[in-house]
């Protein structure tokens, strides 16, 4: 048993027990008020915001350990960009701080520190810290979907079948979703029957949440995780697969069908494209260059000071421009690089990085709902994933 840990480890242990208990506490303690014919969940965990706050010093005290140490192990321009973007973001923060609280220039959720999200990638260089991740993911999805079905049951008990606006489950369903992608790829081979419950159980809290586009996300993480295991020919683990997909989205409906009724029948509904038209007749394109700011806003469903935009990067490039959105990209798109002489494990992590980077671009770019992009646990773990395979990348091949 090993008597001594590197403050890496300790600090991401501890990174991780306050995001995740932060993110729990928030989401499960409040009360519900009623809006029409619905209600709207308000958050009063003061100790879970409490415990986020800690865990956003962490994350940023981490990023500057692990980017002095493994800057130079990654090509120049990238780390010129990298560098570029800390630049950014102390610009950022200093006029920010001008107009602001320290609370909502640091820790809110449309906080500069959501700038440095692109840097989280050098964790991933730390095999310790993704060592912990890796292991610790079982009981991460373990807790986060007991307490969402908790959150579910007390809310139907109380309400019955009314689906809520804002509902408290839906914020620990982001948690659980991103770690399921992970721990689907990762753990597949170790832990396949742990790992096949848990997507069954995220395809039915994806019903839950009436999201249909993390209902196609989780039941295409399914048919990927049934083509991986399955054994036997392509063209049958393709159509058993398909068979798979067809019989969890029957069985559900029949045991749910209030659930199920909603989410098909708004079918393709077009729920997005009327927000960009009245963003644009508001701003122009060079706005999202440079930014407005942590205080921008726009007039949008009766809100005179809405901040938000379903489309993540349109809403960081909203408030602080175009190269935090470059500098994330570059850092994902890192990962198609070629690299020929990889062990069976490097290959595993590299194709983990691509298929999950590729989930997290779709519903960052608007594809899914109650997902947004910020210095938190989701886009963080996302981030050390894609530094780990990097990390292989570019292992002998660094230019200096």
């Amino acid at each position: 048993m090993r008597t001594k840990f590197t403050i890496n480890e300790i600090l991401f242990e501890t990174y991780i027990i306050f995001a995740i208990l932060g993110g729990v506490f928030r989401n499960m303690f409040g009360i519900w008020k009623p809006v029409y014919d619905t209600y709207t969940f308000v958050s009063q965990g003061r100790l879970g915001t409490f415990l986020l706050i800690v865990s956003t010093i962490l994350i940023l005290f981490l990023i500057l350990r692990c980017s002095i140490r493994y800057i130079k192990k990654i090509p120049s321009w990238l780390r010129f960009l990298m560098l570029g973007l800390i630049v950014y973001y102390f610009i950022w923060t200093l006029l920010s701080l001008r107009n602001n609280s320290i609370a909502s220039v640091f820790f809110e959720a449309i906080s500069t520190s959501t700038i440095l999200l692109p840097m989280a990638f050098m964790l991933g260089f730390d095999d310790r810290i993704w060592n912990i991740l890796v292991k610790k993911l079982p009981y991460i999805n373990a807790l986060l979907s007991t307490m969402f079905f908790i959150a579910v049951v007390s809310y139907l008990a109380q309400y019955g079948i009314n689906w809520p606006m804002n509902a408290s489950y839906k914020g620990i369903y982001s948690f659980w979703i991103t770690s399921t992608y992970i721990m689907t790829f990762m753990l597949y081979d170790e832990k396949r029957k742990f790992v096949c419950l848990n997507l069954m159980l995220i395809i039915i809290a994806s019903f839950i949440i009436q999201s249909r586009a993390w209902l196609l996300q989780s039941l295409l993480l399914l048919f990927i995780f049934f083509i991986i295991v399955g054994k036997g020919n392509r063209y049958i683990k393709f159509l058993m697969g398909v068979l798979l997909i067809f019989i969890t989205i029957l069985g559900i409906s029949c045991i749910f069908p209030e659930v199920t009724g909603n989410l098909f029948g708004r079918g393709l509904e077009d729920t997005r494209s009327g927000q960009y038209a009245v963003f644009f007749a508001q701003h122009s394109w060079s706005d999202l260059i440079g930014g407005l700011g942590l205080n921008a806003t726009y007039r949008y469903l009766g809100n005179n000071y809405y901040p938000y935009f379903d489309n993540q990067f349109m809403f960081i490039m909203f408030h602080y421009g175009v190269l935090p959105v470059i500098s994330w990209l570059s850092v994902y798109f890192s990962v198609f690089k070629r690299k020929r002489d990889c062990d069976k494990q490097s290959r595993k992590i590299i194709k983990a990085a691509k298929f999950v980077g590729g989930f997290i671009l779709l519903a960052y770019l608007g594809l899914s709902t109650y997902y947004q992009i910020e210095l938190g646990y989701n886009g963080v773990i996302v981030m050390i994933l894609i530094g780990n395979a990097l990390k292989r990348i570019y292992k002998k091949r660094v230019v200096y």
